[in-house]
């Protein structure tokens, strides 16, 4: 099961990558520009096309996107999929297994994340000072992007491609003992295929789906008819069967336990 806020300890796939790469599983890699060896199931190699990007489309267009996580030597089809919404100061991560919802929102430099439980209405709200009480403090730039840009830009640019017929741009290099191979659509600021590899062991990560403006909309207006309960409500709040339960289950900690000691366990659904 999950930890409390294993999202905030880690925040990104790039740092689910990693600790991905800890675990005993096998490895494909996709090809270079000069067609060296690809997996031969690799999904780049797909013949279908994704909906094109709009020619307006910059790095600030508000973007969906659904993403296949996997680890080991599966191309990523059967992995597990989750939802990325972004506009310019809001994104989530929508888990489709778990039916949970994990939203940042942010107003100047504070930050603020809710964590929402579609099945029961309700929502897990945190403000920017109960962040920081908790020892969590992420930056934008960090919670806003699938590979964030510290990793990315320690990588180096290896051709273009396509990337089932969207322009791509091959990214390779290792980052803290991590070896990256990455498809980047930079008109959208995200990846389109990430492979991680330490040792023999191997995370990655497709795009399956790209969604539209209207459909980013519909997805971060899901929650707004949730109850919202305050972490700071928790305690108060603990004979609530609901409240019990997400507590008994990691998904949020107990006030009155908290020593600010949470390990940098992010198994949650970037990369199961």
């Amino acid at each position: 099961m999950r930890q409390f806020f294993s999202v905030l300890t880690t925040t990104t796939l790039a740092a689910a990558f990693a600790a991905a790469a800890s675990a005993a599983i096998g490895c494909s890699r996709p090809t270079s520009d000069d067609g060296a060896s690809r997996s031969k199931d690799t999904v780049a190699d797909r013949a279908d096309c994704l909906a094109p990007i709009p020619a307006t489309a910059t790095v600030d267009t508000a973007v969906g996107a659904t993403y296949r996580s996997s680890r080991g030597d599966t191309a990523g089809a059967d992995g597990n999929p989750w939802r990325y919404w972004r506009t310019t100061d809001r994104v989530a991560y929508e888990y489709l297994a778990q039916n949970i919802v994990e939203m940042w929102r942010r107003n100047g430099s504070e930050l603020f994340f809710e964590r929402w439980f579609p099945e029961h209405k309700k929502a897990i709200t945190y403000t920017g000072g109960e962040l920081r009480a908790l020892g969590r403090t992420p930056t934008w730039a960090r919670v806003s992007r699938v590979l964030p840009d510290e990793v990315r830009t320690q990588l180096k640019a290896a051709g273009t491609t396509q990337y089932r017929c969207l322009p791509a741009t091959r990214y390779s290099g290792t980052v803290n003992g991590v070896e990256y191979r990455v498809l980047w659509l930079s008109a959208l600021d995200l990846p389109a295929e990430v492979i991680a590899q330490r040792g023999e062991h191997t995370s990655r990560l497709y795009l399956e789906a790209l969604h539209d403006e209207a459909a980013v909309t519909v997805a971060l207006a899901a929650g707004r008819g949730f109850e919202a309960i305050d972490y700071s409500d928790v305690g108060d709040r603990e004979g609530d069967p609901f409240i019990a339960t997400l507590i008994r289950q990691g998904f949020v900690e107990h006030p009155t336990d908290h020593n600010g000691a949470h390990g940098d366990t992010h198994n949650s659904a970037h990369a199961h």
